[in-house]
Formats: structure tokens, C-alpha cells, sequence
């Protein structure tokens, strides 16, 4: 594996800089799945945590660029991507046919069915928003935002 870096990975930042930010360099879902990815397969890339999803050509992160490359936007085009083009990363190779098949049902599952329901939770769930507000977005405010913005609803 070489230790020069493949790509670029642009994601929404930690969650907070304090120690309530549960060891992960991002709280987004999506951004998570990329870095997961890129770490199985062994993936040489650099984070930027830039919080702007406004530069990526589809304005969503996580947004992956590779040097000399079109930037690929969207976690199922940066795994397609990676998996088809960057042969000694193949973290599926080693799968039967039907282990594949599982793997393509249990993906559909977590995307369909469990995802909205953790999303859910966190966002809009009345008795977690705040507490997850909190935990998230007002350690990053400044005061007095900090005290303010997260409780008003």
C-alpha cells in the first residue's frame, strides 16, 4: 500500500472539538460509510473538514477528489468508483457470488429502512433534538449562539 495519498475526502467536521464528540471525525452518516470504505480497502486519502457542501457540484458531502479527476459526490459513485478503477483495493474480491448477493440486501436494508429511522431519531425525535443539538452544534457556536440557537425552536 503505498502511503502517498490517493485523494481529497471533503466532510462536515467533528462534532465538537470537546470530549462529548464519541472518538469520530465526523457526525454524518454518509461521510462515515466513504471513510469506512476507504480504510477497509486500505485507501491512502487526506480529510478535509470543511463544512461546505455548497463546493461539491452536487452540494452534498462527502465529495471525493482525486488528483486529476472529476470530483465524485455521492458515497455509491466514490465505492463504484473506487472498486472498478483502484484494482489493489478491492475489499470485495474475496466474496462468492452469493455472498455478494447478501451483502447488496443487507446494504438495502441499513439504506431503506434503518438509516431513515436513526436519522429520524437523532433530528426529529422531540425528546433527543435538543440533547443532540447540544451535543453536536453548540459546542461549535460561539457566545452567546451557543445558548441561544440550539433551544430555540
Amino acid at each position: 500500500v503505498s502511503t502517498q495519498s490517493t485523494g481529497a475526502l471533503y466532510t462536515y467536521g467533528p462534532p465538537s472539538t470537546s470530549k462529548e464528540n464519541w472518538k469520530l471525525p465526523t457526525f454524518e452518516p454518509l461521510c462515515l460509510v466513504v471513510m469506512t470504505y476507504l480504510r477497509f480497502a486500505g485507501i491512502p486519502y487526506t480529510i478535509n473538514a470543511c463544512n461546505e457542501p455548497a463546493m461539491s457540484p452536487s452540494r452534498t458531502l462527502p465529495m471525493l477528489f482525486i488528483y486529476g479527476q472529476s470530483p465524485l459526490c455521492s458515497p455509491d459513485s466514490i465505492i463504484r468508483h473506487l472498486s472498478e478503477h483502484v484494482k489493489d483495493y478491492s475489499i470485495d474480491s474475496w466474496l462468492t457470488k452469493e455472498k455478494s448477493s447478501d451483502i447488496i440486501a443487507y446494504k438495502s436494508i441499513l439504506e431503506e429502512i434503518i438509516q431513515p429511522c436513526i436519522l429520524f431519531n437523532w433530528w426529529l425525535e422531540p425528546e433527543n433534538k435538543p440533547i443532540f443539538d447540544s451535543l453536536v452544534f453548540s459546542k461549535k457556536l460561539p457566545f452567546p449562539a451557543s445558548w441561544i440557537l440550539p433551544y430555540k425552536h
